[in-house]
């Protein structure tokens, strides 16, 4: 899911990832999932072709046509032991 920065500019786009998990199920899964979505994000906006092979989320030369000029910041609030998937986002 992403938003607008600035009303008006379709091309500057925020994302917004959040960890969020089913009621009841396992929290430490939807950590892993969210830093693995960052880690492949990133790729995706910096390579060409990505072939990705992670515990969640697999790719086979994937890309984005349309790149970002320069790396857009991935804010995540976390709390606890759950701090490093902040720390991956470095927004």
């Amino acid at each position: 899911m992403s938003r607008s920065s600035h009303p008006g500019h379709w091309h500057r786009r925020i994302p917004e990832r959040g960890a969020g998990y089913r009621h009841g199920g396992r929290f430490q899964g939807a950590v892993w999932r969210l830093r693995e979505s960052i880690e492949l994000m990133r790729q995706l906006w910096t390579e060409g072709r990505v072939t990705f092979e992670g515990d969640y989320f697999q790719t086979e030369r994937a890309t984005i046509y349309d790149r970002p000029d320069e790396l857009i910041p991935i804010y995540v609030a976390a709390a606890g032991p759950h701090r490093s998937a902040a720390r991956r986002a470095g927004g």
